[in-house]
């Protein structure tokens, strides 16, 4: 069997979990020279055969085993992939790019844990990634979308643990009613960013219903919570080594605190938080939402929103799991928690169709705006 010409460094870099710079052997090199990139060793088994290593960034950790490379060869020519896993399993659906940008699914075999497939490869990169990279690129070419809208304010709440900024974005109105949303606690979760931006496109949209929904209810955006995670190709954590998505108890991460403290300075300006949506990626579909005896400001808003996505879109399955959990340190207790209102984990599944996704986020974000317009009036009667 043959080692990549630059094993001492992979041997190194593999130790501390870090991705390595790149495998090059006689005919075929492995890059990680892109942002979200995840490698953490070569090995050469035969002529046309390569196995691969993918480590977390630390552990234990939730397996959610990130990976994505470039390959190369010298020339055209058909090599055998499988990716092993450390402290991991294997979950993401590899998927195959040529620029980066559009991605098809590759087909693949799972065994014994691992993930076995073929590819094409000649001196033209080709990219290959658990999902699509949506990188800190991708979200500041979205949010530069709204800079012409002069009733959006774009600003920079902080920075991350490795100096990465942090982006919000804000609308508001006379009112002192807010909706809270974050996104991309966790790195690998690129269909819950997937759901995220059309949600809050349909929010931020030029229609009656938007409209008069902004003139009610101010928003706070926050997109990208982990830069350095999704920078790093991370399975899970920030560059601390810490599930943000547990750190809203304890509050010792930079990009939890951010969050917390422009929250504090709304309600001490005189605003109200209402309510406030997590987005994320899992298994499949799944709400995450606050039980309905849990004492918090209408019980069924959550539920009465839920059901009503379910009977408009009935070919789509809403999946509620109501629960509390107090000492957990997660988005949506705190919310409850410090503020006495209802949030939900809005969870999108991996291997959801791409296009649902949009139609779902969409349906859903009109469904919200509507139902919190209704609640208002019904208060002011």
């Amino acid at each position: 069997m043959k080692r990549s010409s630059i094993g001492f460094i992979v041997g190194i870099f593999a130790l501390f979990h870090l991705p390595v710079l790149g495998c090059e052997f006689e005919q075929v090199r492995f890059e990680t020279n892109f942002s979200a990139a995840r490698l953490n060793g070569c090995e050469q088994v035969s002529k046309h055969t390569y196995k691969l290593l993918i480590k977390p960034e630390n552990h234990p950790i939730n397996p959610s085993a990130w990976y994505a490379f470039k390959v190369t060869a010298k020339k055209a020519q058909q090599i055998q992939v499988s990716l092993h896993y450390e402290n991991g399993k294997h979950r993401y659906q590899p998927k195959v790019s040529s620029d980066g940008k559009q991605w098809q699914l590759l087909a693949h075999e799972v065994k014994d844990e691992s993930a076995y497939f073929k590819l094409s490869v000649n001196q033209s990169p080709l990219w290959v990634a658990g999902q699509e990279i949506i990188n800190e690129a991708y979200y500041d070419s979205w949010l530069n979308k709204f800079e012409s809208n002069k009733n959006l304010k774009r600003y920079k709440l902080g920075q991350s643990k490795q100096k990465r900024d942090i982006w919000a974005l804000e609308s508001r109105s006379d009112s002192n009613d807010w909706l809270i949303i974050i996104g991309r606690q966790h790195p690998p979760e690129v269909t819950g960013a997937m759901a995220l931006f059309p949600f809050v496109e349909t929010l931020l949209a030029d229609f009656s219903t938007a409209n008069l929904f902004r003139d009610n209810v101010n928003l706070l955006i926050v997109p990208l919570l982990n830069p350095d995670g999704v920078e790093n190709g991370h399975w899970r954590h920030n560059s601390s080594g810490v599930d943000l998505n547990r750190d809203w108890k304890g509050f010792e991460q930079p990009e939890t605190i951010l969050v917390r403290d422009k929250m504090k300075a709304i309600v001490a300006a005189g605003g109200k938080i209402e309510f406030a949506l997590d987005f994320h990626s899992t298994w499949k579909n799944l709400f995450y939402t606050m039980p309905e005896d849990y004492g918090l400001e209408a019980p069924k808003f959550s539920t009465t929103w839920l059901k009503t996505i379910a009977k408009t879109l009935p070919g789509f399955e809403v999946d509620m799991r109501p629960g509390s959990s107090p000492d957990k340190g997660v988005f949506k207790q705190y919310i409850a928690d410090e503020y006495g209102v209802h949030s939900i984990t809005y969870e999108v599944g991996d291997h959801a169709d791409r296009n649902e996704i949009k139609t779902v986020a969409k349906t859903s974000a009109l469904l919200l705006m509507k139902q919190m317009l209704a609640d208002d009036k019904a208060l002011k009667k």
